[in-house]
């Protein structure tokens, strides 16, 4: 590996488009982040990153790991990122990580670790992700956990509302997100998996939440 390769990718074309990158070495870890929630066309990774290297810059083989989210969210979205990243990864000796787009939001948050993530699936239901659980909930199951004290956050552009649910907005915290991404285990580009959530996991409702 390029010893000089210090710098790691964040990919994620699950919900929107995100890409990032970020120093390994560096106290404030954040180099440059794109992130456009109506965004997933495959052709439009390869130009950004060379935007964000262009404007960092860094060059291609300053990449020392990279890490792909693997869904839950766009099938689409989530096949075209782990197709780039397959590729990417064919050229040379570099790290991988295969990690829950969910969790990688949730790491991003300033709030507390009794704080949930709520992104939306398709109309009236939400994939939810905690401290270490991840499920889809319904409409209706959501608006009973806020009664029953739950606090929820989104990551978007804008506040969301639908009937009597408000979801919160929340910016990126690379610093943090870089943290949670140190603790996920390495893997090889074969192992990369998309991540689904079945909708019989709302049964559970949190239960021992």
């Amino acid at each position: 590996m390029n010893t000089s390769a210090n710098y790691a990718l964040v990919l994620d074309l699950s919900e929107g488009f995100l890409i990032a990158l970020y120093s390994k070495t560096s106290e404030n870890p954040k180099i440059a982040c794109h992130y456009d929630p109506s965004k997933r066309k495959g052709d439009q990774i390869e130009e950004t990153l060379c935007q964000l290297l262009t404007q960092s810059q860094l060059k291609i083989d300053d990449i020392g790991e990279i890490n792909v989210g693997t869904g839950p969210g766009s099938f689409t979205g989530i096949r075209i990122a782990l197709a780039f990243v397959q590729g990417f990864c064919s050229g040379g000796d570099i790290k991988l990580r295969a990690i829950s787009s969910l969790g990688m939001r949730r790491a991003s948050l300033t709030a507390s670790i009794e704080d949930w993530l709520l992104v939306p699936a398709r109309k009236g239901w939400y994939y939810c992700a905690g401290h270490a659980k991840e499920v889809i909930l319904s409409h209706a199951d959501v608006l009973e956990l806020q009664n029953q004290g739950l606090k929820f956050h989104h990551i978007g552009d804008v506040l969301e509302a639908e009937g009597d649910l408000v979801i919160q907005y929340s910016d990126w915290n690379l610093q943090a997100l870089e943290r949670w991404l140190s603790s996920q285990p390495f893997c090889s580009a074969k192992q990369l998996r998309p991540n689904y959530l079945m909708e019989s996991s709302a049964e559970s409702k949190l239960k021992g939440h």
